[in-house]
């Protein structure tokens, strides 16, 4: 069985994206990759991402899932025009930066549409994990497209709060970690997400949080100037950098 390795949140930074493949493919020359998305916007490269990222799905096992930043950019903009974009609420979070990568070519952003946006998934599972990028309502079933639709997976930071707060919990005297669990619904043995940069918590590395099983991966790429590029390996959430 292939080893997994999680890498969240690249917002159009390239250099740093075949920086973190480079160190896994020196430790693994045969790993399965699951991207928890946001690949545009901020970074000068994101059109760049993702034609490495289509290339590179031809040689390596992969996931790619869908981030907030990529619906914003390529379904609610791309679908309604280059215009809608400019005049879209996240065009100041970077999406100016996503039009110049492309250098404007809208046959581009369409060809990125069809053959990548379109096929990336909301959410995966493997081996009991969930690898999502915001979050989701953990006191319901995955599949409950009412409390978990698309719009609750790629914004939600309620679940990495929670799991903070109950990781601060566990450090507290006479608290009985294995008599209050932090519930998940579904059972998962670990929950991987992103969108919530670690800087948020003045941290700079993925966060493991091993009592409520969740694991933040957004190392801030794009948002922060000294952000570090890491991956989380699944089966022993071993952090490469």
């Amino acid at each position: 069985m292939k080893d997994i390795y999680v890498i969240a949140d690249i917002h159009g930074e390239l250099k740093k994206l075949k920086h973190i493949i480079s160190k896994i493919l020196i430790i693994d020359q045969n790993p399965k990759l699951v991207f928890l998305g946001d690949y545009v916007d901020r970074g000068p490269h994101s059109a760049q991402v993702i034609d490495f990222l289509l290339d590179l799905s031809k040689s390596i096992e992969y996931v790619f899932l869908v981030g907030n930043h990529d619906y914003e950019f390529f379904k609610l903009g791309l679908d309604q025009g280059i215009q809608n974009i400019k005049n879209h609420g996240f065009y100041n979070a970077g999406v100016e930066e996503t039009l110049m990568s492309y250098n404007y070519d809208t046959s581009h952003m369409k060809r990125h549409y069809t053959n990548f946006y379109l096929e990336l998934q909301s959410y995966h599972i493997e081996n009991n994990n969930l690898f999502v990028h915001g979050g989701f309502n953990r006191h319901h079933h995955i599949k409950d497209h009412v409390h978990n639709n698309l719009f609750v997976l790629i914004w939600d930071r309620d679940l990495i709060m929670s799991a903070k707060s109950y990781e601060a919990m566990c450090r507290a005297e006479g608290f009985d970690s294995n008599k209050y669990k932090f519930r998940i619904h579904d059972g998962y043995d670990n929950v991987f997400i992103g969108h919530t940069p670690v800087q948020y918590f003045q941290q700079k590395h993925i966060m493991v949080l091993p009592k409520a099983r969740i694991h933040l991966c957004d190392t801030g790429l794009g948002k922060y100037d000294n952000a570090i590029p890491q991956a989380l390996r699944v089966h022993d959430l071993k952090i490469i950098e």
